[in-house]
């Protein structure tokens, strides 16, 4: 057996030193509160709030929420940061053992890349691709977002009606056996498919809908679940419209899509307390194939928010989605090579389809 001898000096020592950090702990202060969106008057999410005399920073919760502890007693300067909207700068007084109350409205800007800041200060381990990024690309559907995640691409081999396969990082992925995918916190991956357990198809989300998307990379986050071996992406839809719109488009080989969304109470935008929405799409595609593809999608989604409290939230989703088409299928190279058929023709055309139903309830409450 070993014993260990602590001497009374170096308890004494310990005490001391152990009695200082304490000290320095009861003499400072704290920051805390609530960065609103000035258009919604609704919380602001993954707002940076930044002392760049500390170098410290903390991002806003989903009720527009913060708190930084422990700041020596002083005056600071202090910056809120969004992208999509105008930063804001104000001098603060930290008092000891007392708690500053800043509660700040935000108001909407065109992004402006002088205003870019670079600190050393890494919040969060989770990457971010804002609204400002989503409507500046055009997609087909909403699993064209995947490739907006660096590293990440995708094929289709299904003419469209199939989850696209992905690959991130240099993991085959397939259909989403290796990648976390969720809508809304909602789980996109089917836990058992024919095509690998973890097939995730995002087509039942209406492209116009998605607000944010948060991605990682590696098996880091435990929280993410076993399906994010290679990485994870998360997609947040609107809470909130700012206006109702239709779209109608069109293009060669028969392509025809139209969207349109509609908010059932504009008075949300003024109060901030509650929104509702309904939103549909319906893509039709013949195909540049020699058997028509015959191509059809169909989504409608519904979604209600109510600010309960400033730290309650209701949000309740519900939503369905159904495709169906005429695939020409896989064909042998020799059957082109011999001329029986060409590049686009086909031997056992096959119809497929796929529908999804979802009802997703959300309550969410701030604990701190």
């Amino acid at each position: 057996m070993k014993h260990i001898y602590v001497s009374g000096k170096s308890f004494f020592l310990a005490f001391i030193f152990m009695c200082c950090g304490f000290a320095a702990i009861a003499h400072s202060g704290s920051v805390r509160g609530v960065i609103t969106d000035g258009k919604t008057r609704a919380g602001l999410e993954g707002a940076n709030i930044y002392l760049p005399q500390l170098n410290t920073s903390a991002l806003t919760n989903a009720f527009g929420q913060f708190f930084l502890r422990n700041i020596q007693p002083g005056t600071y300067e202090i910056s809120i940061s969004h992208v999509g909207f105008e930063t804001i700068s104000q001098t603060i007084t930290i008092e000891d053992g007392v708690t500053t109350e800043v509660n700040l409205i935000m108001l909407p800007a065109a992004v402006n890349l002088q205003e870019v800041t670079i600190n050393s200060v890494k919040s969060q381990a989770v990457n971010t691709i804002s609204d400002v990024d989503i409507k500046l690309r055009p997609v087909n559907s909403s699993q064209d977002f995947m490739r907006m995640v660096p590293g990440l691409f995708t094929s289709q081999h299904q003419g469209g009606g199939k989850a696209e396969q992905m690959f991130l990082r240099g993991f085959d992925i397939d259909h989403g056996t290796d990648i976390n995918v969720s809508v809304d916190d909602m789980p996109v991956n089917m836990v058992s498919h024919a095509h690998g357990q973890g097939y995730a198809d995002l087509h039942f989300l209406i492209p116009e809908m998605v607000k944010q998307i948060n991605f990682g990379k590696g098996p880091y986050q435990a929280d993410k679940g076993n399906f994010a071996t290679a990485g994870f992406a998360e997609f947040k839809t609107f809470d909130y419209l700012d206006n109702s719109f239709v779209k109608l488009e069109g293009g060669m080989f028969g392509h025809f899509r139209t969207a349109a969304a509609i908010n059932l109470l504009s008075s949300a935008a003024g109060d901030g307390k509650s929104s509702a929405y309904i939103a549909g799409e319906y893509n039709y595609n013949r195909g540049y194939f020699d058997a028509p593809q015959h191509f059809n999608r169909l989504n409608l989604m519904g979604k209600y928010t109510v600010q309960l409290a400033t730290d309650k939230r209701l949000s309740i989703t519900l939503s369905a989605f159904r495709s169906n088409w005429e695939a020409s299928g896989q064909i042998p190279e020799r059957a082109v090579a011999s001329g029986l058929i060409g590049r686009f023709g086909e031997l056992d055309p096959e119809q497929g389809n796929t529908s999804r139903y979802n009802m997703n309830v959300q309550y969410l409450q701030s604990l701190n």
